[in-house]
This record gives structure tokens, C-alpha cells and sequence, in this order.
């Protein structure tokens, strides 16, 4: 939320000081008046930093968001996989994630380039991601340390 707050005062920031700019250059350069220069030029220095920093303000917090929306996604993909056991098609993460076929392969196939699981693939011929990092209930129970005997 923070970052679409950031990203429209972003946007404003640089139309802002785009008119501005523009006005200020204008005055700067067309008139020959003999205290245009002395006080345009000023401004025109001070509206193109608040374009600079208004652009810089846009894509920082794009970055941002992009990066949040990534990481919800892949929570998402993981808790899905984890309500089937480690044992997902695309189709079925998909459904559960809420996202498109095509994010949801593709962040299986990034998982299994992790190490996280491998790619099966079933006598029909359909496609399994086998995910072994999540240990059902009766593993855990007989869990014990690597150090003991």
C-alpha cells in the first residue's frame, strides 16, 4: 500500500515539476530581461531535480512492489503445496494460488531448479512436481537428531 502512496506522489512530483520546467525554461530562455536570469534559472535547476526525483521515486517503488507481489505469490504456490502433500500438478497450483497456468509452472520449475523437488511424470503421461521438503505428520513424529546413533 505504502508503495502506491510513493508512486503517485512520484508521478506528481514529476508532472509538477515538468510544468514548472517548462515555464521556467521558457521565461529563462525567451525573455531578455536583464533579472530573468537571475531568478529563472533557479527555478528551472529546482523543477528538473523534482522531475529526477519524482521519476526516481516511480521506479524505486515499482521495483518494490513487484518484489512484494513476487514473494505473496510464491507463499502462495508453497502453501498450495503443501495442502497436497508435496504432490502438485501446474493446474492444481494454479487453482489454489490464484494465479495463471503459466506463473504457476513457472515457479514450480523454479523450486525444482532450487533443489526443492523434481519433475515427474505420470504413465499418462501428465505432469508432477514431487516436492520432499514437506514432511507429513508421522515423519516429523520420528524425527530425531543427526548426531545420535
Amino acid at each position: 500500500m505504502k508503495q502506491w502512496i510513493f508512486i503517485a506522489l512520484g508521478v506528481c512530483c514529476s508532472l509538477v515539476g515538468g510544468l514548472f520546467f517548462a515555464i521556467s525554461f521558457f521565461i529563462w530562455f525567451y525573455f531578455d530581461n536583464p533579472y530573468s536570469e537571475g531568478f529563472s534559472l533557479p527555478f528551472v535547476i529546482t523543477f528538473l531535480l523534482m522531475i529526477i526525483i519524482g521519476t526516481w521515486m516511480v521506479i524505486r517503488n515499482r521495483k518494490q512492489l513487484r518484489q512484494i507481489e513476487q514473494e505473496g505469490l510464491e507463499k502462495r504456490i508453497l502453501t498450495a503445496i503443501q495442502a497436497n502433500a508435496g504432490q502438485v500438478t501446474a493446474a492444481e497450483v494454479a487453482v489454489l494460488a490464484g494465479c495463471t497456468l503459466e506463473q504457476a509452472t513457472a515457479q514450480l520449475d523454479q523450486l525444482c531448479e532450487k533443489g526443492m523437488g523434481e519433475l515427474q511424470v505420470t504413465d499418462g503421461g501428465k505432469l508432477v512436481y514431487q516436492f520432499t521438503g514437506f514432511a507429513q505428520a508421522s515423519d516429523k513424529a520420528t524425527a530425531r537428531s543427526p548426531l545420535e546413533p
